[in-house]
Formats: C-alpha cells, sequence, structure tokens
C-alpha cells in the first residue's frame, strides 16, 4: 500500500524541518504536540471501512475522514472536534495547493493561527489510495501525528481532500484551539 505521510514541526514563525514522516503542529510562540460519530453501529461503521476509496465522492470521503477522526478521539475519551469555517477554508485551499504540486507540504501555521485566531494549531496530510479509515489508521501509528489527531487541547478542525488519478486520495486535517 502506497501511502506518504509528512511530518513537520513549526512553531508560529512557520520555520520548521522537513522529516521523512510526521505531522505539524504550532502555537503561539512556543512549540506544541498535538483528535465522530461513533454513536453510529459498528455495523455502519464497518461498511464504510469496505467502502473502496476510488469510489468516493470527495465530499464522502471528507465526511468520513472527519467520523474516524472523532471515532478515534471518543474511543480514547477525548471530546470531539467542531469545525469552523476558517480552517475548512484553508484546508480546502491547501488541498487544492498540494493537488496541484502533487507533493505533500505543510501550509505556514503562523499565517492558521494568525488568520483563524487561534492561539495553537496542528496540521496533518496523507496522500495515497487508501478509505478514510485507512487514513486515520495511518496517522494514529505514527506517534507525530497521533499527538496531534489525539491532541486534547484541540477543540477545531477544518477536514479536506481530494482524488487525484495519480497518488489516489490527497488529505489535510487543521486543527486548532482559540
Amino acid at each position: 500500500m502506497l501511502l506518504r505521510l509528512l511530518i513537520r514541526t513549526a512553531c508560529c514563525s512557520g520555520l520548521a524541518a522537513a522529516l521523512a514522516l510526521g505531522a505539524l503542529t504550532a502555537s503561539s510562540g512556543e512549540f506544541a504536540g498535538a483528535s465522530s460519530p461513533s454513536a453510529l453501529p459498528a455495523a455502519v461503521h464497518s461498511t464504510y471501512a469496505r467502502t473502496p476509496a476510488i469510489a468516493l465522492s470527495a465530499s464522502t470521503y471528507t465526511s468520513r475522514l472527519r467520523m474516524w477522526v472523532n471515532r478515534a478521539r471518543s474511543d480514547r475519551g477525548i471530546r470531539h472536534v467542531r469545525t469552523i469555517h476558517c480552517l475548512q477554508r484553508k484546508a480546502r485551499r491547501w488541498v487544492q495547493h498540494l493537488l496541484d504540486l502533487g507533493r505533500l507540504v505543510h501550509q505556514d501555521m503562523g499565517n492558521l493561527i494568525s488568520a483563524c485566531s487561534l492561539s495553537a494549531a496542528g496540521e496533518v496530510l496523507g496522500m495515497g489510495p487508501v478509505t478514510p479509515r485507512e487514513m486515520v489508521q495511518l496517522w494514529l501509528k505514527s506517534r507525530p501525528h497521533r499527538r496531534i489527531v489525539l491532541g486534547r487541547h484541540y477543540r477545531l478542525d477544518g477536514v479536506a481532500a481530494r482524488r487525484s488519478a495519480a497518488t489516489g486520495w490527497i488529505a489535510c486535517v487543521d486543527f486548532g484551539r482559540r
């Protein structure tokens, strides 16, 4: 299975180094580490997991990605994240940018913090021909990604995904704290 995940750590100034795997976090002036409809029956979740990723629309992929992120959080006793317009807009624009680039790079967390009036932000990116559930499972297997997805201090998110014939799905989940 081909999937690329990108890790980057940055402070709000946007200075950072890309690593082989990971996720990007930032908070106002400091480094930060970074998490649903879990009420749905297990049979519904298993149906979601069996749906071929290629057969999903971008809207469905995005909503299922959000569902699996929130399910992972609730399974661990962590509150769901709530979508806000600013993070949603930023995630959508960033996914389009990544699609145009054909590779994963993180956006400047300082700009995200400023534009969305946040005190901290984190981002996870993924690329590959995988289902939303598999994407979240891969993030949870990577310590830097897991710290963001399951970050108790994150209460807000924006989620976007687009399909590419060359790479499969490109996904972005931006997390924030006010």
